[in-house]
């Protein structure tokens, strides 16, 4: 699964990354964590692409009560075109989750031990994601989203088994419009796109804390360091 992501760009690169028509107002995040406002990059009613924050954790548009049952926050490739949760939305709405990178978690004995995941190159990338509208007359509204995970390829897997699913540039468009690309080609079409080059290194235990901010988070946990309470490097 993918249960914590980074994203710190400035704004305005986000913009001409994603071909959006404004400067993006944002904050660096090191840990966003699901339950959080996310930005997304989505189409608009008007066919443009547009910037929306959307709830981490998808809440579908027929559920009785956004405030109970399971609120998934990742969707597997392997089923989300047939799933009931899931169905409507690779249909539908399909958007991308601007990152830079991701957290897994290896087990180790008892323990957790987190490692950071990133491009080579240290670039923003895109995970697939969909996305739903919940209504209710009286009640305020939710738009909420789901990242989609696939199997891990061999930089991830010696961590753990599944790793988001990453839209690589040129196929933006296609994961984008649904009423162009059908969900089952849209998916096929990034599925067996090779992903980028990803590179990983351990980091402090902390980042398992939802609180827990800052670029502390992504800084290789020297090895000379206790996993004790400290931050890496000891402050």
């Amino acid at each position: 699964m993918c249960g914590r992501f980074v994203l710190y760009t400035p704004g305005n690169e986000l913009a001409d990354l994603f071909g959006l028509g404004r400067e993006l107002d944002t904050s660096p995040c090191y840990n966003i964590s699901p339950g959080r406002a996310v930005l997304t990059v989505r189409r608009s009613k008007f066919g443009s692409r547009e910037a929306a924050g959307l709830v981490w954790g998808l809440v579908p548009s027929w559920s009785r009560d956004p405030n109970s049952g399971p609120r998934p926050i990742n969707a597997r490739i392997e089923s989300v075109l047939h799933k009931p949760y899931f169905r409507e939305g690779m249909s539908a709405r399909r958007c991308l989750v601007p990152a830079d990178g991701f957290y897994e978690w290896r087990k180790q004995g008892r323990q957790k031990l987190p490692f950071f995941f990133r491009k080579s190159d240290n670039s923003t990338f895109a995970i697939a994601a969909i996305w739903e509208s919940w209504n209710k007359p009286g009640v305020p509204g939710l738009e909420s989203m789901a990242l989609l995970t696939r199997e891990a390829d061999e930089s991830v897997s010696r961590i753990h088994p599944r790793m988001p699913l990453i839209v690589p540039p040129g196929l933006y468009e296609a994961w984008l419009d649904c009423e162009s690309y059908p969900a089952h080609e849209a998916l096929e079409s990034v599925a067996r796109h090779p992903g980028p080059v990803l590179e990983s290194y351990r980091v402090s235990n902390l980042v398992g804390d939802t609180a827990a901010d800052g670029p502390w988070c992504i800084e290789p946990l020297k090895e000379s360091v206790l996993e004790d309470g400290l931050f890496p490097g000891g402050v």
